[in-house]
């Protein structure tokens, strides 16, 4: 497998901005030259309230969970 030439383009969510204090960043291309090169990164509330960061890939929909410790 190649890796993409460009740099990875990582994109928070509103809510997670705000908690790591960092401007959200736009992307900067509508369509990624390698589908694994556009990532979106979200803060969420799991069940039994604690919380996790949520990474997905934009072209692909292939997520992963990693729990934060409480």
């Amino acid at each position: 497998m190649q890796l993409p030439a460009a740099p990875l383009e990582l994109l928070f969510s509103t809510n997670l901005a705000k908690t790591l204090g960092v401007k959200n960043p736009a992307p900067t291309s509508i369509r990624p030259g390698h589908f694994l090169q556009q990532w979106r990164i979200e803060l969420v509330d799991n069940l039994l309230g604690g919380r996790a960061f949520m990474i997905t890939n934009l072209t692909t929909l292939f997520t992963f969970l990693i729990p934060q410790v409480p």
